[in-house]
């Protein structure tokens, strides 16, 4: 792993204030610890730790106690290092996934003058019906089987808030049906439809972005290719959809067995 100058010294930083910390506090901690085993300390006895941690304090710093503050310093300075590294990853996750993110906000509005295909699908919404001008809970199941589609097959794009004609119409009417009316509460809605309609486990493999158009919001729901088949749920029954052409299409049994058995062969 190569850092970055900036990283170095944040790590540097880390390692000298766990240092500090590690003699400071867990030296401490380490003597209050060994002082109430050796004295079997009860409660009533409690408050006499406070002579003995003012005496022993410092000490710390005598010089025939300096190898054992050392050993101190060293550990909580690995600590630090520790969570200086941790730290590091996650701003590196965080800068990669914002490149990303900008790279599909250029990509979107190419997706869209492309129009449908096997690996991309519109939709208007996921549960505002434009025809009825009402909530409609049933197009959850079709967003449902269209990521199920997607997964059955070698993934592909779902876009919510553009029309099968390709015009941005957002996904500011769902967010006007949720608890909480903002991009957080929209990608929450979609990965319970996952979770409830299709299978937890296969939440990782859903990815989901937003991007600004026209001063509306779209939603990019990137969806790999699942490692086995993939059922939506209708009540009681499971039925299997796959992506064939620009149409999600249900399989029947013996069609699903077939597809299934080419498409995952054991």
């Amino acid at each position: 792993m190569i850092l970055r100058p900036i990283e170095t010294r944040i790590l540097s930083a880390h390692l000298v204030l766990g240092a500090i910390l590690g003699i400071l506090i867990i030296h401490p901690v380490a003597m209050t610890a060994a002082w109430f085993e050796v004295n079997k300390v009860i409660t009533g006895n409690e408050q006499a730790i406070w002579p003995f941690l003012r005496d022993r304090f410092w000490l710390i710093f005598m010089p025939h106690q300096l190898p054992m503050s050392g050993l101190y310093a060293v550990i909580g300075g690995l600590i630090g290092v520790g969570f200086g590294l941790y730290g590091s990853a996650l701003r590196r996750g965080i800068r990669t996934v914002n490149y990303y993110e900008e790279e599909l906000a250029q990509g979107i509005p190419a997706l869209i003058s492309a129009g449908e295909s096997e690996r991309v699908e519109y939709k208007a919404s996921t549960r505002w019906d434009y025809h009825h001008a009402r909530v409609n809970r049933a197009l959850e199941d079709v967003i449902a089987k269209t990521i199920a589609g997607f997964f059955n097959n070698q993934g592909g794009d779902l876009l919510i808030g553009v029309t099968d004609t390709g015009e941005v119409v957002g996904v500011e009417r769902d967010y006007q049906t949720l608890r909480h009316q903002n991009r957080d509460g929209f990608q929450r809605c979609i990965t319970e439809i996952v979770k409830s309609k299709l299978s937890g486990d296969l939440c990782p493999l859903v990815h989901i972005f937003f991007h600004s158009i026209d001063e509306k919001d779209v939603c990019l729901i990137a969806v790999e290719p699942a490692p086995r088949p993939v059922y939506c749920r209708d009540g009681k029954t499971s039925r299997f959809f796959v992506r064939t052409g620009n149409n999600t299409r249900e399989l029947d049994a013996r069609e699903a067995i077939n597809y299934a058995a080419t498409r995952w062969p054991q």
